[in-house]
């Protein structure tokens, strides 16, 4: 692998059921000014200027002067439209100039779009797509349903595989499989299943270390109304993600240290 290549992860969201709950902020505001400036006029602001912070980032701004956390927004806004409107135009430019005889399947989730930009040279090396409207939350009829989702799921990622094995990528891009939970053991009353606290996640690429990591969680013992027991705390497979396949300090991401698997060849 050239040294000027960085290695791209990219991710598979299978599932997408996430819920949060914002931070409110009131719009009755004084007029900005050294005694007048707070959290509400950082997050008003904020707002009118298309960006998306934190509470923390928002508490930072708010501790600063007025003229400051403005010239923050200004500044940020027109970088960030440069920025945006230049990769727009790169991808629409590596979207158009992709060609494949690769068969991803009937659900290909974008991943040619992924393909045709690590081919264009881009520099982004986290990639994610995702199964829409939340297709494998089964809880009626998932015999059939859960079988026919399975295969649109391995149709699309053999065929990024091979697709990046054509072009010449594979040796530096690895697809992590995950989702934010999974689901119960026993069957409920519409033949299905229900949410649950354990899940399974896949890494698949060249330079993957095939195997199962981790212990297997027992289907007999059982917890809370019928969840697994989960044995690997998930934070363990980010950290083998972050170090030892995108090369950074997982501890600043995670906020601690995770014992890593052996997963990358």
């Amino acid at each position: 692998m050239p040294a000027k290549q960085k290695r791209i992860l990219t991710s598979l969201y299978l599932i997408v059921t996430l819920f949060a709950s914002p931070v409110v902020y009131s719009l009755n505001l004084d007029p900005i000014s050294a005694d007048h400036w707070d959290e509400n006029h950082v997050a008003h602001l904020a707002s009118r200027a298309g960006f998306g912070l934190l509470p923390g980032e928002i508490a930072a701004l708010a501790a600063q002067e007025p003229k400051k956390a403005v010239a923050y927004f200004v500044d940020g806004a027109g970088k960030s439209n440069v920025s945006a409107k230049s990769s727009a135009r790169r991808i629409r430019k590596a979207w158009s100039d992709y060609e494949t005889n690769v068969d991803y399947g009937i659900v290909p989730m974008d991943l040619p779009k992924v393909a045709s930009c690590i081919d264009a040279g881009l520099e982004t090396q986290l990639y994610h797509v995702s199964f829409r409207n939340n297709a494998f939350d089964t809880h009626v009829q998932q015999p059939n349903l859960h079988r026919r989702l399975l295969s649109y799921a391995s149709d699309a990622i053999f065929g990024f595989v091979n697709d990046l094995k054509r072009l010449g990528h594979a040796d530096r891009v690895v697809v992590m499989v995950y989702s934010e939970f999974g689901r119960r053991v026993p069957e409920n009353a519409n033949l299905g299943t229900d949410h649950g606290s354990a899940n399974n996640m896949f890494f698949i690429g060249n330079r993957v270390n095939g195997g199962h990591y981790g212990v297997l969680p027992s289907l007999v013992n059982l917890i809370d109304s019928g969840n697994l027991a989960f044995t690997t705390d998930f934070r363990q497979v980010y950290a083998t993600a972050i170090e030892d396949w995108l090369k950074v300090d997982s501890k600043k991401v995670l906020k601690g240290t995770f014992e890593r698997f052996p997963i990358f060849a």
